[in-house]
């Protein structure tokens, strides 16, 4: 189980509950593109030009009715039950794709560009230098599923993947 998952969209974060995230894969992938250029050398001379680089992050998890609400900030909902839960999840493909923050216990920062960043480690008291901004996680929706399951009332299984932005 995977503890301190939260995402969260302008004023309110969502944050899931305690046992309710099985796991959070995080995924990059280059998008190199071969070419082959005869004119400047031997015919299986070939260039790489990179179309860029992706980050996805997928979780799954259990929707489960919770004793507190889910959602905290400035006008955030009262939000208890699985069902209400799901709902909220499914309002943030809303059409616009506004940004959101996502958190785990290892998801807290990404990268961005280029540049030097150096993040203190605090259980090894040691200062780790990047070669690239790091920033806070923010993602945009790209799929999410929901699973009924016939005999089991208590839980609404997910998966949802997540796009890194930078």
């Amino acid at each position: 189980m995977v503890y301190d998952v939260a995402i969260t969209k302008g004023t309110v974060t969502f944050t899931f509950q305690e046992g309710d995230v099985n796991s959070v894969h995080s995924t990059i992938s280059s998008e190199p593109d071969e070419n082959i250029m005869p004119i400047s050398g031997p015919m299986s001379n070939q260039n790489y030009d990179f179309n860029g680089v992706t980050k996805n992050i997928e979780v799954k998890g259990v929707l489960t009715d919770a004793a507190a609400t889910r959602c905290s900030g400035t006008g955030a909902p009262t939000i208890t039950s699985k069902i209400m839960q799901k709902l909220w999840l499914e309002s943030l493909a809303d059409g616009n794709q506004s940004a959101m923050t996502f958190t785990s216990n290892y998801e807290v920062y990404s990268v961005e560009g280029s540049g030097s960043t150096a993040i203190a480690d605090a259980d090894s008291n040691y200062n780790a230098t990047y070669p690239a901004a790091i920033v806070a996680t923010t993602v945009f929706v790209i799929s999410m599923g929901f699973d009924e399951q016939g005999g089991d009332v208590n839980t609404i299984p997910f998966t949802m993947t997540l796009r890194v932005s930078s």
